[in-house]
């Protein structure tokens, strides 16, 4: 998904036309769910940042707002909690 495509309030836009690039490098091995929630952090991070709305971000990730939500300040969290331990 290219997220620069998007245009303000576009409703209408096809979510075909939405890209982003997302570079995950893995240097260790890792069980699949704990590669599927890297990739899910790396996704809603990218687009949460690109269009700074929960509802904009819930409708191109195609699931709920309350999902998106959830999710962000969990990553949130876990970034403000990863730089206080450093």
């Amino acid at each position: 998904m290219k997220i620069d495509n998007i245009v303000e309030d576009s409703a209408d836009e096809p979510l075909e036309n939405f890209e982003i690039d997302i570079d995950i490098r893995i240097n260790r091995m890792m069980s699949l769910k704990e590669a599927k929630q890297l990739v899910e952090r790396e996704l809603i991070t990218k687009v949460m940042d690109k269009v700074g709305s929960t509802y904009k971000a819930a409708k191109i990730l195609e699931v709920s707002q309350a999902t998106i939500s959830r999710k962000s300040k969990r990553y949130k969290d876990e970034i403000f909690s990863t730089a206080e331990n450093n």
